[in-house]
């Protein structure tokens, strides 16, 4: 059977596709083809840069406005210039904010490692989030994932496949999803899930620097729930939560 890239593509909503795609190709996307169920009917448009590909489709029921689609694109300056729009300098990295015709959003922004700030790097700042899902049983929900959606298995703890695990990480393209043991006492001191309600998410970042990140976001007033700490699965791991109280964990793999 023959290898396809897999890889999820936004819809966007538009007024008039042609007038959109041309919008798109100052973005250095490329029309693709063209669909239409009749002569006179919506069209639903493919535009295409690299393997970044997009859908603009005039179908009422296919999305909405502004919506905001990122991107990773090698020379901020240069789409800065194209559209007359300032770039900004951002914690994270530089970046330029734009409009299309029928008021998407879309984000530029300098590609992890391309264009960093203070010359970091990747490994400067936090990258790679993935949602951490608790689960009254992480090898069935392992196996579902893996048997039936195509995931593999990046990570696993204990190693020890005889024994029960009680996090698993999986991988899906450049995709990640952690699967945690809801029966376990959570390392940020809080449920997993309110009473009675199913088990609940949390967002996982990877750190630079620990230590560094949890001391500038308790300068900036964020939470911290638990102060980073080496732990016996060779991560070292912080915890802080956002606004809503819901935690964030923050780690960097020895």
């Amino acid at each position: 059977m023959e290898d396809v890239q897999e890889q999820a593509v936004p819809i966007l909503r538009v007024a008039d596709a042609g007038a959109a795609a041309a919008w798109y190709a100052r973005l250095g996307f490329a029309e693709e083809w063209v669909h239409r169920f009749e002569p006179g009917f919506p069209a639903f448009v493919s535009v295409a840069r690299g393997e970044v590909r997009l859908f603009l489709s005039e179908h009422t029921g296919d999305a909405r406005p502004d919506t905001l689609v990122h991107l990773w694109v090698r020379d901020v300056d240069a789409v800065a210039a194209e559209f007359g729009a300032p770039v900004e300098e951002m914690p994270w990295g530089r970046q330029v904010d734009l409009r299309d015709p029928d008021g998407n959003r879309l984000r530029a922004a300098a590609a992890p490692g391309a264009d960093r700030p203070g010359g970091g790097g990747r490994d400067a700042g936090l990258r790679l989030p993935f949602p951490l899902v608790y689960t009254g049983d992480v090898d069935r929900l392992a196996g579902f994932y893996t048997g039936l959606l195509g995931f593999t298995e990046a990570f696993r703890f204990p190693a020890d496949p005889s024994l029960p695990a009680e996090f698993v990480q999986l991988a899906l393209g450049p995709c990640a999803l952690g699967l945690g043991s809801a029966a376990s006492p959570a390392a940020h001191g809080r449920p997993t899930a309110e009473p009675g309600g199913p088990p609940e998410f949390e967002l996982c970042l990877e750190a630079g620097d620990v230590d560094a990140e949890t001391a500038r976001l308790r300068a900036a007033g964020v939470p911290v729930l638990r102060e980073p700490e080496d732990m016996p699965w060779n991560e070292r791991m912080a915890y802080v939560a956002d606004p809503d109280g819901r935690p964030i964990m923050l780690y960097t793999r020895h």
